[in-house]
């Protein structure tokens, strides 16, 4: 049982407005995805993808810094838009992130916390 505002997740995760994605299934399907936000194990992005959950995709992740990796995820989440029929959101956990991709997505990841965290604290006060 969570109590309101208790973070369930196992990683921290910071949105991440400007990212893109890049997604590979099967032989020729390839679509570019708006990333929502991120995490060290996994991603929500925005596509015209039909997958379902369970589904494995290979994953071309840029960030705005210009730092690109490539890893497996499988989807775990899918939500459609209100008023959007051709794109959905999905959230995929990250299958094979690499140890030096692990490194530099930390790393990242806790640098856009601070700022994150910067900004809503000066909107707050």
């Amino acid at each position: 049982m969570s109590t309101m505002g208790e973070e369930r997740r196992k990683h921290i995760r910071i949105f991440l407005p400007g990212g893109q994605i890049r997604l590979v299934s099967g032989i020729l399907l390839v679509l570019v995805g708006r990333v929502v936000d991120i995490s060290l194990g996994g991603i929500k992005f925005v596509c015209s993808a039909d997958f379902k959950i369970g589904d494995e995709v290979d994953l071309e992740v840029t960030l705005p810094t210009g730092m690109r990796f490539k890893c497996n995820g499988r989807v775990c989440h899918m939500e459609e838009i209100q008023g959007n029929e051709s794109e959905r959101i999905f959230g995929t956990q990250f299958v094979n992130l690499g140890v030096r991709e692990q490194f530099e997505l930390g790393e990242y990841i806790m640098k856009k916390r601070a700022e994150q965290d910067d900004i809503l604290h000066d909107k707050l006060n």
